[in-house]
């Protein structure tokens, strides 16, 4: 292709140029294009790459229904809750290095939450356990009646399983005169976000989906004399986690318009094998070529986002769980395979 441009250019500046052009054949040639290619670890693929959690209390809990209490006395009590949140039904654990975390909890009550009241996630509902801590943040200042109460921090090195368990721990007041509580609870809620994920361990006979978006990157410089007289999609994966994956993808163009979809049916790629450490063992290479007619391949060139549906499977593993650690890996590429016509002719 280089040297059918170089000598263009010197034939360009020949006196007869345009006559030498109409001599030379049409030019077939052939591009590899790169589209999309990336690695996704086991926390990408189940998305919990960010962790929302909430729980609400209300004053039955700490024993006092809704209604007019001329006197409260102090309360002191070691626990109220657990409150349970279900994260995912097919998680075992997940180890993490390092979360960012967001506290904030509202206080409705007619009552202050005494200073050193404290929340507490913990991955069983035992309170008072100290291996089974997730976060621990104590409330300071004295959280006044209608006011709310915010902790923006971090935590390191814990383990977050299927279901969490929130409690308030050694929960305290002061109480209060002529208090009426209404209806309505106090809201607590968490976000975990940026989890650096040491290894995550999955039950095996499970699957679920999801959706992600990639955007496409064509690297390409085609002209209006080229015409595409074929060409093909390669899909390419190299499985180093522990878990089947199916694909599916959808191509849009810049204003979200459907352009085609990805395969005719959906590309399966067989699960790899790692250790109980999660480190791979075993990897397995897939791969699968989709034919594609001029006019779908221009359209795939148009477009510019490809939405992926995935579905994971641990149905066919054996024992109760697979692991992953952080260098366990889907690596994944997409590679347009391209003939390309240039009629010389129209470049006179």
């Amino acid at each position: 292709m280089l040297g059918s441009i170089l000598l263009l250019g010197s034939l360009s500046g020949c006196r007869r140029g345009d006559d030498l052009l109409a001599d030379l054949p049409p030019y077939h040639g052939e591009w590899l294009l790169p589209l999309v290619q990336g690695d996704a670890s086991l926390i990408q693929l189940s998305q919990l790459r960010s962790l929302p959690l909430s729980a609400t209390v209300n004053s039955a809990e700490f024993g006092l229904p809704s209604g007019t209490y001329p006197f409260v006395p102090p309360i002191d009590l070691p626990f109220v809750g657990p409150f349970p949140i279900a994260i995912a039904e097919y998680l075992v654990v997940m180890e993490v290095n390092t979360t960012d975390v967001t506290v904030r909890l509202n206080n409705p009550f007619p009552i202050p939450i005494g200073e050193g009241t404290r929340v507490v996630l913990r991955n069983t509902p035992v309170p008072g356990v100290p291996g089974n801590v997730v976060l621990d943040v104590p409330i300071a200042p004295q959280l006044e009646a209608n006011s709310t109460f915010e902790y923006v921090g971090a935590a390191t090195n814990i383990e977050i399983t299927d279901t969490l368990y929130l409690f308030l721990e050694q929960f305290n007041s002061p109480g209060g005169t002529n208090v009426t509580f209404e209806p309505t609870s106090s809201s607590i809620d968490i976000v975990l976000s940026r989890i650096e994920v040491a290894r995550m361990e999955i039950s095996t006979g499970r699957s679920f989906e999801r959706e992600d978006s990639l955007s496409l990157s064509i690297e390409q410089d085609l002209q209006d004399e080229t015409d595409i007289a074929s060409g093909s999609i390669v899909f390419y994966a190299d499985n180093g986690l522990p878990i089947e994956a199916i694909f599916q993808g959808y191509m849009y163009d810049a204003a979200g318009t459907l352009l085609d979809s990805l395969f005719d049916s959906p590309f399966v790629v067989q699960a790899g094998v790692t250790d109980p450490t999660g480190a791979t063992t075993q990897i397995t290479t897939s791969s699968d070529t989709i034919p594609i007619d001029p006019a779908t391949l221009d359209g795939f060139l148009r477009s510019s986002k490809v939405v992926l549906r995935y579905g994971v499977s641990t149905m066919d593993q054996p024992g109760t769980s697979v692991s992953a650690n952080s260098t366990a890996a889907l690596r994944l590429q997409l590679v347009g395979d391209i003939r390309l016509n240039v009629d010389y002719d129209d470049l006179r």
